[in-house]
């Protein structure tokens, strides 16, 4: 369990604070923004860490494990995505060859969109990092050359964790906890509460072959362990704390206590 932790600001300290506090929400707002856009290489190299020590140890926690080292969150977060356009737009171009589909059209057929709702923050009290969660209520549509469509509403969980280079913050860890998907234009009574085999796809697309499997988020049951996942005021980094691959998040309370 995260530790407790209180401290009394001046008013200077609550001035510089709650500025800092304004400029962290912004920078999450705009890499989700770039995430929905497709723009996911601007996303990374504008927002996330770009000091080499810090890109050693940054990290793409997904329900089933981290991707680990900045290479490894862009194999995941921009390659694994660029395959999906690629493989999209073939099948356009093998559709309606008559169309001349060419590399501008990348992305064809998708359409995403990624918020950050409901927004909790807290910055360490000696100021260089910074923990984020927030609700990420979107949708993920990939359109077919005869005109259908696969569209779902995603719900999930996104921990972020911010780090100081210098003066400027960025991102350095995040956890996106798929938390579940539903068909567009689909009754949500009337959906399985739980999916056969042949379903699942809907809820483990997302997650591709960490460079650490791990066991983040169970998507039935992970709720039961949020509350001790939440951001709550804290001194400084400790790496069990944090939203790396080498924190708590994710574990059951059993393993947490050793």
């Amino acid at each position: 369990m995260f530790k407790e932790n209180k401290k009394t600001y001046t008013d200077d300290e609550y001035i510089v604070r709650m500025w800092e506090k304004e400029q962290l929400q912004d920078l999450a707002a705009r890499f989700m923004f770039a995430w929905s856009n497709g723009e996911r290489r601007k996303a990374l190299d504008n927002y996330w860490v770009q000091k080499t020590h810090n890109q050693r140890d940054a990290s793409f926690g997904v329900n089933n494990g981290f991707y680990v080292g900045m290479d490894e969150v862009v194999r995941y977060f921009v390659g694994d995505y660029e395959n999906e356009c690629r493989a999209d737009l073939a099948e356009f171009q093998q559709a309606r060859p008559e169309k001349g589909y060419t590399q501008a059209d990348w992305g064809l057929g998708k359409t995403t969109l990624h918020s950050c709702t409901t927004p909790l923050l807290y910055i360490a009290d000696d100021g260089q990092t910074a923990r984020y969660l927030c609700y990420d209520v979107g949708m993920d549509a990939t359109g077919k050359p005869d005109g259908s469509s696969k569209s779902y509403f995603e719900i999930a969980l996104c921990f972020i964790e911010f780090i100081k280079e210098g003066e400027d913050w960025k991102i350095w860890h995040v956890i996106w906890e798929h938390d579940f998907s539903i068909e567009s234009g689909k009754n949500y009574d009337a959906l399985p509460r739980i999916l056969a085999p042949e379903d699942q796809a809907a809820f483990t697309r997302h997650h591709g072959e960490p460079t650490k499997p791990f066991d983040v988020y169970d998507d039935l049951f992970g709720w039961e362990y949020i509350y001790w996942d939440m951001p709550a005021p804290y001194r400084t980094y400790e790496e069990e704390e944090g939203y790396g691959p080498r924190g708590k998040v994710g574990k059951k309370y059993y393993d947490r206590i050793v």
